[in-house]
């Protein structure tokens, strides 16, 4: 009996031993935790704190780039402002380049129509004169044309100036007087196509053979197509082929009978034809008076 009384006690012995080994044990590792957890306290304090300072940074980065960038936006508003003000300068400048362009021109114009009187007056001619030579030139050309029917069968003067593009272009520059610069204006240029020495062609393979056509890049002309129009430069090329093709070595104007309606020469068949048409015409009036 005393036997198992002693066993039972060394048995709780054992148990409570165990027991206190267990709670030492559970002690320390609370006390590890413990430190741990300290130590996790303190790693987040300190994390907090720099938190805090890193937000206070990124706040005041923030501030500074707002700053920065309202800045930017003045500056760019600022740079539009003078973009825009030089832009309206320049504007201004081209305007009053143009202006003295046109101004250049129009004193060179009135410099080509001076230049033109005198270097086309011959002998004693003043300036009514040389207007009353060209105007009876014009009317002793178109004589035959009293007796043919214009709108069919004429005389053609190939190789000179039609004066029309050159009469529009001085009525929208020089209104009142614009026909007698027009008329000094083409004066110039069929002295200076009728001169041999100027040569604006080249030569271009057409139609199976080389030709001789306009230069369009000749200087003189690319001038006169600046200064007067296009309509006035084909005028000047058209009489320049005409001359090229009928009277390439004297270079002066040649009469040639023309079929208007056909835009080709006319024969001498078509030509006696409507001069007995229009002499047919003429006596039937004559009979009626």
């Amino acid at each position: 009996m005393e036997n198992d009384i002693v066993k039972e006690l060394q048995k709780a012995r054992k148990l409570a031993v165990h027991l206190a080994r267990e709670i030492d044990f559970k002690n320390q590792k609370l006390l590890e935790t413990e430190k741990k957890w300290d130590c996790t306290s303190q790693m987040l304090n300190v994390m907090r704190v720099e938190n805090h300072k890193l937000k206070q940074s990124a706040d005041k980065s923030m501030k500074q780039i707002q700053s920065i960038t309202a800045r930017n936006l003045a500056l760019q508003h600022n740079l539009q402002s003078q973009r825009d003000e030089f832009e309206q300068k320049i504007k201004e400048l081209e305007m009053k380049v143009a202006q003295n362009d046109r101004e250049r021109k129009t004193l060179l114009q009135e410099k080509e129509m001076i230049t033109c009187f005198f270097s086309l007056k011959v002998g004693s001619f003043e300036a009514d004169e040389l207007k009353e030579e060209l105007t009876e030139k014009k009317r002793n050309c178109n004589g035959l044309l009293d007796i043919l029917d214009s709108q069919s069968i004429g005389i053609k003067r190939m190789g000179e100036v039609d004066t029309k593009p050159f009469e529009d272009a001085c009525l929208q520059r020089f209104a009142g007087d614009y026909e007698e610069k027009s008329m000094l204006i083409c004066s110039l240029w069929q002295h200076n196509i009728s001169n041999p020495m100027p040569h604006p062609f080249k030569r271009e393979f057409v139609d199976g053979k080389f030709r001789e056509v306009i230069d369009k890049n000749d200087s003189k002309l690319e001038e006169l197509r600046s200064m007067w129009g296009e309509a006035a430069y084909k005028a000047i090329a058209d009489a320049l082929m005409e001359l090229n093709e009928y009277n390439p070595s004297g270079r002066y104007v040649v009469p040639e009978l023309w079929n208007f309606k056909d835009g080709r020469k006319a024969s001498l068949q078509e030509v006696i034809k409507c001069m007995i048409k229009e002499l047919k015409t003429y006596k039937s009036l004559k009979r009626k008076r």
